[in-house]
């Protein structure tokens, strides 16, 4: 799936949409950092535990939430992988 967040990121970036990756692991971040570097990963990865992953509904993983500029969760897609055009029509749903 990261090919399809990257394209998403790149199309979405002068919109002001942001990719952001949650890594709920326990790794140090420089090793978190050279996982995504590894992979091609072009959006941000963030460090975060799995509170903060339940606290957006994320009980499975992969899961994807679109979170508006106010911060509210606007909508959630059923956990698993999705490609562009799902996660460009869940952006297109809901204008800044």
């Amino acid at each position: 799936e990261i090919p399809e967040l990257n394209a998403v990121w790149e199309r979405g970036r002068d919109k002001g949409v942001e990719v952001l990756a949650l890594s709920v692991d326990e790794l140090p971040a420089s090793e978190v950092g050279a996982w995504a570097d590894e992979r091609g990963i072009a959006y941000p990865v963030a460090l975060a535990d799995l509170d903060l992953a339940v606290a957006y509904g994320g009980g499975e993983f992969p899961f994807h939430v679109l979170v508006g500029p106010d911060g509210h969760v606007r909508e959630r897609l059923p956990p698993g992988t999705h490609d562009r055009r799902e996660l460009l029509e869940l952006i297109e749903r809901h204008p800044r």
